[in-house]
């Protein structure tokens, strides 16, 4: 419930009273207490603590977020359901404030995330050469079949992925067998501009190279952002109250060998715009901000962070109408696969709460607890290490926060007694 108390200066005239409205919010208390993140007894909280936000007209410059929780929040996305036969019971995240599943499950209420759903085309690894593959649904966007590929999404989504019609969560589609953008297909992925490439030759064999990839680039994008943009319309009439968006992007390739800097290049950015397509059509934007250990210090992982936190936000602001922005952070370095030290790990949350964004998910691989000294491991780096940084880092927010909004509601009162000797 939210009480509002309203005083006026007595000394005034009448018609000249001045109104100052001091706003109390008062949240439902429920499961259990956090109590570690306040130190004072204005609200002790729960893991999961109701939000009210609807301000009286004229008050909305002091309205505040009563609890840190409600404008930053914290996913866990491992697969943690694993260590339940070793009697690791991962559902404690919450008593650290982080959001979880019920029952610690991958998939459910709170967050899920759906690993290559439906029949998109692709080339399968096959054998040890990266030309033994396997064709699935035409293999390349221009050569697949978009209907099968949404009655078959469609299907999984509604009976295994995600039954509930009501889910509320975030949802992350994670497909990354190749780029809607025909000339990011590189590295890896080199074999889909190959593969299109080997088409074209096939269909046009007295044609020039540049007119072979001129027409592969054009078939392979206007085919990808189909299979793309109507997965997402799929999902989001079945499952509209969710926050529906593709792992990992906006891309950025920063500090990678053709752009050793933290800014996201020119050509990247342009294609991001490109893509715009994708983006007006999600309703969450789920970067990811993995990194590694080798070659990399502190202060260059967060200027890796951060570039890819600003080129994310860039993207949000051209969208049509605002999405929240949730960028995934892996609390191992994906090459050593070490546990990230304390200075990395508060940077992941620091660095995108500064960009704004909704919050941050916590992945983790299903091989990062797939035996019980994993899963030992990651329990003990949980109580340990990540659950005391996000302590430190909700109380330095919540002062950040109480200052801030004491200096609003000074601001409101300087206003208000301007007005009146302006008046």
């Amino acid at each position: 419930m939210t009480s509002y108390i309203t005083t006026t200066t007595r000394s005034l005239p009448r018609a000249l009273h001045v109104p100052l409205v001091l706003l109390l919010l008062v949240p439902h208390a429920s499961s259990f207490s956090i109590s570690w993140l306040f130190e004072d007894n204005t609200y002790r909280g729960t893991s999961s603590p109701k939000y009210y936000d609807e301000y009286p007209s004229g008050t909305e410059e002091i309205g505040e977020y009563n609890d840190v929780f409600n404008e930053f929040r914290v996913y866990w996305n491992v697969p943690t359901f694993q260590c339940h036969k070793y009697g690791y019971n991962f559902t404690e995240v919450a008593e650290w404030g982080i959001q979880h599943n019920a029952d610690d499950s991958f998939r459910g209420d709170k967050i899920s995330l759906l690993y290559d759903p439906g029949l998109f085309p692709a080339l399968l690894q096959g054998g040890s050469s990266s030309r033994d593959y396997v064709v699935r649904n035409g293999g390349v966007p221009h050569e697949g079949n978009l209907t099968k590929h949404l009655d078959l999404f469609a299907q999984e989504l509604v009976s295994r992925l995600i039954p509930d019609p009501n889910f509320s969560g975030l949802a992350v589609i994670d497909f990354e067998h190749w780029r809607p953008i025909y000339d990011e297909n590189f590295g890896s992925l080199m074999m889909y501009k190959d593969y299109s490439m080997d088409l074209e030759k096939y269909n046009h064999p007295f044609w020039q190279k540049q007119d072979l990839q001129k027409e592969a680039s054009r078939k392979f994008e206007k085919s990808a952002s189909q299979f793309l943009i109507r997965t997402l319309q799929i999902a989001r009439s079945l499952r509209p109250y969710a926050s529906w968006g593709y792992y990992g992007y906006p891309f950025c390739f920063n500090y990678t060998p053709k752009n050793n800097r933290a800014k996201c290049s020119e050509n990247v950015m342009k294609n991001n715009e490109k893509s715009k397509w994708l983006f007006d059509e999600s309703t969450a934007i789920y970067p990811s901000l993995y990194f590694k250990y080798e070659n990399m210090n502190s202060d260059k992982r967060a200027k890796f962070m951060q570039g890819r936190m600003e080129e994310s936000m860039r993207v949000m602001q051209m969208c049509n109408s605002r999405k929240v922005v949730y960028p995934y952070t892996w609390i191992k370095y994906y090459d050593t696969k070490e546990f990230v030290d304390k200075a990395d790990l508060m940077n992941s949350f620091t660095i995108p709460k500064d960009n704004d964004a909704a919050g941050v998910i916590i992945w983790g691989a299903s091989n990062d607890v797939n035996t019980e000294r994993k899963c030992k491991a990651m329990h003990n780096y949980l109580t340990g290490v990540l659950g005391p940084t996000l302590k430190t880092f909700y109380k330095n927010n919540r002062k950040a926060a109480k200052i801030k909004k004491e200096k609003a509601i000074a601001t409101v009162a300087a206003d208000s007694v301007f007005d009146y000797f302006a008046y």
